[in-house]
């Protein structure tokens, strides 16, 4: 191998600096070994990390040789285990994903505490082909097929730490040349041969078939990935242009997004703005696949009943009146909507700051011209102006009561059932109880965050006006 070659991705690809420490997966085999070998041989200083999954009756034994083999070399080793078979059962995960997720945590827990710049592993153009072709097979988008990066930063985590892939550009039998022609002796687990896992029927099984076809079937996969992955660089600003229009605010367990912007996306910038939401909500989520963000852009066009929806066993998705959430377990009502104690009754003697579980009513008189300026047409969100002088104190913010009706803004003197009203706002049923209203005598002069009464809109003959505002307290109000 050309170490030149080799040293110039390390720098401009990987983004390494020489003068720094790396972290190197190392399981002894041609792979990692290779890897090792040329980061040392290029200048850095590399320190060789041994993850024990205890899944085979050589685990030790290999623990024990892959150390041997790094201070044969000369190479700093540290090495450390994990009980993945008991991880497996209580997170219901297949061996081979529960055998990642332990040795990625203990290997970026190891980088952070070495002080390391990154960790490297020795993933090689086979690896890159055996990736694609798993995520073509699972219906995986662009982001799929581009494939494995060279550099990436995996949040799930919750590290910054970048896991950076040198032998990209190099196939299996070169790591195995290298080998020979060092004199070095890698070791074999016979768990590689074994087609029980889905890589490995990939691997032994899929690709000798698709060389039937095309002898080079390797090589424009590994191209077609590389063309998909410089593609979506160009893409990648479009997605975001996108993302940063629709986003709203992100929670400990949910993120929003405008509703009216995301119907207004094309189909295809849509599924990319709710794949992204995803990735941030739940990063250890690896193949959002076609059917996922055709149910989720479906859903967003026409809701369930209930406005809410189960995506996967932990993932949901809610649409409310002006807001798209994905939810890390099921939606919650507090956050996305205003919600009372059930049978509370707020009393409101004057304008100021009141507490609704977790919101904040604010009323202040306002500038009569700002509010002739605001929008009158009904569609008022979290923050509406009422008449001063029309409005009866004390007010109070209770909820609604069976058979309530009300008199829309709009509707020129019209009554209408409450519960027809939520049900035209598109309120879920389990929030329409407990959902705040505003009452000024026996009016209601505010359905919080949907749209006024007609007893207290402004008119011609307004002299004061009290400006309303809803408001999460992490969050200003909109309208």
């Amino acid at each position: 191998m050309d170490l030149e070659r080799f040293r110039e991705i390390c720098i401009n690809r990987c983004g390494l600096d020489p003068a720094k420490v790396v972290l190197a997966a190392f399981s002894g085999g041609a792979d990692s070994l290779s890897l090792v070998v040329l980061l040392h041989r290029a200048g850095f200083s590399v320190v060789a990390a041994h993850f024990n999954h205890h899944l085979r009756t050589r685990a030790d034994q290999d623990e024990l040789e892959a150390g041997l083999l790094a201070r044969k070399l000369g190479i700093p080793f540290i090495s450390g285990g994990g009980d993945v078979p008991e991880y497996i059962r209580e997170n219901h995960l297949s061996v081979e994903e529960g055998a990642r997720q332990l040795r990625y945590r203990w290997l970026l827990d190891t980088a952070e505490k070495k002080g390391a710049q990154a960790l490297a592993v020795g993933h090689t153009a086979d690896d890159q082909v055996e990736t694609v072709l798993m995520h073509l097979l699972r219906g995986a988008g662009m982001d799929g097929l581009a494939g494995m990066p060279d550099r990436q930063t995996l949040p799930i985590w919750g590290t910054d730490i970048p896991v950076v892939r040198p032998l990209l550009s190099y196939w299996r039998d070169e790591t195995e040349s290298l080998c020979k022609e060092s004199g070095l002796v890698p070791l074999q687990d016979d768990s590689n041969a074994s087609t029980i896992y889905f890589r490995n029927r990939i691997r032994h099984e899929l690709i000798p078939f698709l060389r039937t076809y095309n002898a080079k079937v390797k090589n424009h996969i590994l191209q077609t990935a590389s063309i998909l992955a410089e593609e979506q660089t160009i893409l990648s600003d479009v997605k975001n242009k996108a993302w940063d229009t629709c986003f709203i605010e992100q929670r400990d367990s949910c993120i929003c997004l405008d509703m009216d912007c995301i119907l207004n996306q094309q189909e295809g910038l849509r599924r990319a703005v709710l794949r992204q939401a995803i990735a941030i909500l739940s990063p250890g989520i690896r193949d959002v696949d076609f059917q996922l963000t055709a149910r989720m852009s479906e859903f967003v066009q026409n809701p369930t009943r209930s406005g809410e929806m189960s995506l996967t066993a932990n993932l949901w998705i809610q649409r409310t009146n002006d807001r798209v959430s994905l939810w890390n377990g099921k939606p919650g009502l507090i956050i996305s909507h205003p919600q009372l104690e059930s049978g509370d009754i707020v009393k409101i003697p004057e304008p100021g700051i009141y507490s609704l579980r977790g919101w904040e009513l604010d009323i202040v008189e306002d500038d009569l011209q700002s509010a002739w300026n605001s929008i009158r047409s009904g569609k008022h969100t979290n923050r509406v102006w009422l008449d001063y002088e029309r409005l009866q104190f004390p007010l109070e913010v209770r909820g609604g009561i069976a058979g309530e009706r009300l008199h829309p803004f709009g509707l020129k003197g019209k009554s209408q059932k409450l519960s027809d009203y939520f049900t035209n706002h598109k309120v879920p049923r389990q929030a329409r109880g407990n959902w705040p209203l505003v009452i000024s005598g026996d009016n209601v002069v505010w359905v919080v965050g949907l749209g006024i009464g007609e007893g207290a809109a402004i008119t011609p003959k307004t002299k004061r006006v009290l400006r309303f505002s809803l408001r999460f307290p992490a969050l200003p109000p909109n309208g």
